[in-house]
């Protein structure tokens, strides 16, 4: 039987180290791979425009219909420039966190409760879409906006931002049940998230699927 899969090798984090091709029939890779190297500095950052303003429209539909900073969110994420060339994405976050998660929350990797979860779930999501990434046929290194010499994964950096929302809403969900650690029911809340129902081009199916 003629091998036509592509295997993707993965670390103990779950992140892809390597992949196996096929050295035939081979044509839908490296065309895709083309392009991805083919893509200009204007068309990467109409890209990266459409990624920050997807995310800053799911932090608003994160909050209540009658929060007022639920539609300065909106009306933020529509002002969006190629490149967000205004630092769109930094504006929304000063008004969001505080209107998701309290006044005296602060967003900060190195920071208290919740922060090691948000932490958890943007990891997880990274993974996934590093996996979903090398088995579509680019390559993770080449991304939209993000560029770091010693990452090899900054596509999924880029792709990621659009689905922090998501991870959002689940921790604020377990925060609010009155839960303050890492365990095996805050996980599971995360990784619930990987399959849920969402419908890409007319196809309906879970998302780490999609």
């Amino acid at each position: 039987t003629l091998f036509r899969s592509a295997i993707v090798l993965c670390n103990e984090k779950h992140l892809p180290i390597g992949m196996i091709l096929p050295m035939e029939n081979n044509d839908l890779h490296t065309q895709r791979l083309r392009d991805q190297i083919a893509a200009n500095l204007p068309l990467r950052k109409r890209l990266w425009a459409q990624i920050v303003a997807h995310k800053i429209k799911g932090q608003a539909a994160n909050l209540p219909q009658d929060h007022p900073t639920r539609g300065k969110l909106f009306a933020i994420a529509s002002e969006v420039k190629s490149g967000d060339s205004t630092n769109c994405e930094g504006v929304a976050a000063r008004f969001y966190w505080p209107a998701l998660m309290g006044d005296q929350f602060r967003r900060d990797p190195d920071g208290a409760w919740p922060n090691p979860l948000l932490n958890y779930g943007y990891m997880i999501f990274r993974a996934a879409l590093a996996r979903a990434i090398v088995a579509g046929g680019l390559h993770p290194a080449i991304g939209l906006y993000h560029s770091n010499r010693n990452n090899a994964f900054v596509l999924a950096d880029d792709l990621v931002e659009s689905f922090r929302p998501g991870v959002d809403r689940a921790v604020l969900n377990y925060v609010q049940s009155g839960q303050s650690k890492i365990d095996k029911n805050a996980k599971h809340a995360i990784l619930s998230l990987l399959v849920e129902p969402i419908t890409v081009a007319g196809q309906s199916g879970p998302l780490m699927v999609q």
